[in-house]
């Protein structure tokens, strides 16, 4: 039966991975995204002619008018929080179901 147990663990560590790198690649995107509008921003004022100084000062103004744009929608920002923590809730369920089903195997031992 500590085979069982042994095989259960496995899968509860391959889940908890699987939603460990699923909530990163969500939280990393919403960190990321801010960088590669200013970079886009201002490689596109770049190709333009504009000076690279004044494009990254132009490039900062778009995007903290953005954020502060997406800062007074408050219903869009906590549905991106909401999501996230479903998303934190189900995988933790979902390994913790895994604990049940050992303590089941270890007591039919």
């Amino acid at each position: 039966m500590k085979v069982n147990v042994a095989l259960i663990k496995l899968l509860q560590f391959i889940t908890f991975s699987l939603f460990l790198f699923s909530a990163m690649i969500y939280e990393g995107t919403f960190l990321l995204l801010p960088l590669d509008v200013l970079y886009q921003v201002t490689r596109g004022l770049q190709m333009l002619g504009v000076p690279s100084v004044p494009a990254l000062a132009a490039a900062c103004g778009v995007l903290a008018y953005g954020g502060y744009a997406l800062w007074k929608r408050a219903s869009l920002c906590e549905a991106v929080v909401e999501t996230g923590m479903e998303l934190f809730l189900f995988g933790t369920r979902q390994v913790r179901r895994f604990d049940a089903l050992a303590a089941k195997s270890g007591a039919e031992a």
